[in-house]
Parts: structure tokens; sequence; C-alpha cells
């Protein structure tokens, strides 16, 4: 492979001057570049000055030079040129996938953080486009997979390299994730619920340890907030599910990616300082050891269950129990209450009590008795007066 800087672009080919100070000459296959342009292109043998006879006659050699050079102090002096990266934006839906922006917010790289990211990549033409454009290809591709199952939670991530660019990371982040949002809203209106978008951006040294560790900056980032809130989880665990996936099993997880909002740049870096000495794990520590201890404090509420030992107290009231007992008694007394109807019966038996009727029997005229001499008592008075009188 060759590379060097586009000096000059016809429609049939595009002269390039070599770093050994030589010419080359390859067929305009419609590449985009520009002049100035460093560029990549399979092995061809390279050209002299004095075999570019062609290129006299659209422009002299000095000038071609003289162009050359003047690409060659840029590059040399770190100016910036219209096709060096100055911004990255990561992607994670898992595929993950990073693009690197120019000045002019077009991709001039683009690459797979891991597997899934670099099979979904492949053969995509990004070359040239717009960020806008390239996180559509990328969101079109991600539709064929894991957008197909209407879930996921996805994260967007920007940094910008230099402090002196008209970028802004933060503008990045938002721009990608406002066009995210459009997408669910468009393709998955009735399951937009089933989606989360986080987004924040990152400081250059975030991206450089998150390339260290195999990671995608805006997951690298996530994870550092979960050890800061005192979650364990392996980096390798984590590296190998979807955030997805991993907020099923961890709500710290569920919680971060359900707040749908963004990160503190300056928090991010105090934890990635804190990561570096060793501060995060050693709190990450502090805090599993603390909730171990709450939990033998949980245990003495067992050897609080004495409480029990105030059923003691309500012993005595075993003692009462016999006494409740008698009051359960009474329901034999129910049957007495019966037994007051059946002595009802003898209140009926009153009926003999009108046998007053032989006081007033007919065979009496005078209401005394029968004339027998039976009755005669009750009027004892006037049989004592009779007999005097004879």
């Amino acid at each position: 492979m060759n590379k060097g800087i586009v000096v000059q672009i016809s429609d049939k080919e595009i002269v390039i001057l070599l770093p050994t100070g030589q010419f080359d000459r390859i067929t305009n296959d419609g590449r985009n570049c520009q002049i100035g342009d460093e560029i990549v292109y399979s092995d061809k043998a390279p050209t002299t000055n004095s075999s570019v006879k062609g290129l006299v006659i659209a422009i002299s050699g000095l000038a071609v030079a003289l162009v050359a050079t003047f690409f060659i102090v840029i590059k040399l002096l770190g100016l910036s040129s219209s096709d060096e990266v100055v911004a990255y934006v990561s992607l994670d839906i898992n595929p993950s996938v990073e693009m690197g922006v120019d000045e002019s917010d077009q991709v001039r790289v683009m690459k797979g953080l891991n597997a899934d990211g670099e099979k979904l990549i492949t053969n995509m033409k990004y070359q040239g486009k717009t960020l806008e454009e390239v996180t559509q290809l990328v969101l079109d591709q991600a539709e064929k997979g894991v957008l197909a199952a209407k879930e996921a939670d996805i994260v967007v991530s920007a940094t910008v390299l230099k402090e002196n660019s008209k970028l802004s990371d933060i503008v990045l982040a938002t721009k990608v994730k406002g066009q995210v949002v459009k997408h669910i809203q468009k393709l998955h209106a009735k399951d937009a619920d089933g989606f989360s978008v986080l987004w924040f951006a990152v400081s250059p040294e975030m991206r450089q340890a998150a390339i260290s560790k195999g990671i995608s900056m805006g997951k690298f980032a996530v994870f550092l907030k979960l050890k800061d809130a005192g979650t364990k989880v392996s980096l390798e665990d984590y590296k190998a599910k979807s955030l997805t996936a991993l907020a099923k099993e961890y709500a710290t997880i569920k919680s971060l990616l359900a707040s749908n909002t963004s990160f503190n740049k300056m928090e991010l870096n105090q934890l990635l300082e804190d990561e570096k000495s060793g501060k995060l794990d050693q709190k990450l520590a502090d805090q599993q050891k603390n909730e171990a201890t709450k939990k033998p404090a949980g245990t003495k509420k067992p050897t609080s269950t004495p409480t029990p030992s105030s059923k003691p107290t309500p012993s005595p009231t075993p003692s009462n129990k016999p006494s409740n007992k008698p009051t359960t008694t009474p329901k034999p007394t129910d049957k007495p209450t019966k037994e007051p109807e059946g002595s009802n019966k003898p209140t009926t038996t009153p009926k003999p009590t009108p046998t007053p009727k032989p006081t007033t029997n007919p065979s009496d005229p005078n209401g005394n008795g029968n004339g027998n001499g039976e009755n005669r008592a009750p009027q004892s008075g006037k049989p004592t007066n009779s007999p005097t009188g004879g």
C-alpha cells in the first residue's frame, strides 16, 4: 500500500506527491478526495518528475512542488487540513462503532469497536459523507439486527481532540442523539418505551483509557458511573454484553439508562482519575463492606425476636383461657333457654284452673254446689244458723 498527498485531480486521474518527493498518478475511479488530502491506495510503481509529462500541460512542475510543499508544512506543523480528524463520536447499540470527523463534520475514519460493530460497517461507504448521513447508515443497518427486537439501550458519546476546534463535543453528541430519537419515533413509534438514549461528552483522555480497555468511550464512562454507584461487575462481563442485557441484571444500570439524560464531563474526568489512582476500587470495596456489616445487623433481629418473650407475659392469659372456657360453657345454658319453651307448656296447663266451673254448677240454684253437701263448707255460716232455728 502507498500513501501520499493529492496535488491534482482530473476526471481521469489523480496526481499524488509521495513522501520520497516523487509523483505518482492513479486512475480517478470516483474517489472522494480533495487537493491536499492524504490518501492511501494500492501498490503501484511511482513515477519520477520526468515521467509526469502530461502534468506539464496542466501545471508546471514548480507549481506542483510548491503546492505539495505547502501541504507538507501544514502536516509537519500539526496544522489542521480539511480531512484531519478533529473529533470522534461513538454509538453503542451493540454493535458499537466510532466515527472520526473533520472540521467540516464529514466522516473520515470509521471502525467497529466489537465484533458486531466490525460486521456492521463491512462494505459501508462512509468517506466524505456527513456525520448525519453515516449515522443514518448505521441505524438502517442495525434495523436488520438488534433494533428489530423493538428494544435497545443506546449510548452516544463525543470528544473533540483540540481545544481550538470549531466543533463542540456536546453539540456533536446532542446532534447524533436527536437523530437516533427521530429514527426510533419514525420506525418504532408503538414501541418507543422499549428504547432509551443516553448521551454525553467526554475528554480525549477518557477515549484513550477506553481504547486501552478495548471498549467504547461511552460504554466505559457508564462503567465508571456504575462502580461509583457501588455496582460490582467485571469489565470482561460488561464488555461482552449489551447494555440492554446488563440493565436486566443490574438495577443501577437500568436507572442510569432510564434517565435519558447527559453526564457531566468534569464529573466523568474525576471518576477517570479515581479509577487510575485506585480510589474508585477502594470506594467500591468500602461500600460492599458496609453492606456486609449491615446484613449481620439484620441477623440481630432474630435476637430481638425474643419479642416472643413478650408472649410469655401474655402467658397469664392462658390462665384466663380456662376462665374463658367457662364463658364458653354458657352454650349449655342455651339448652336451658330452650327448656323454658317446654315450661311454657305447663303454662298452658293452667287451663285446668277453669275448674272453678263447678262453683257455678247449675245443679245448685243458689250457686252453692250440686245439692249433695260437697261444697257447703264455703257457706258454713248458714248451716250453723239453720239448726239453731229448728
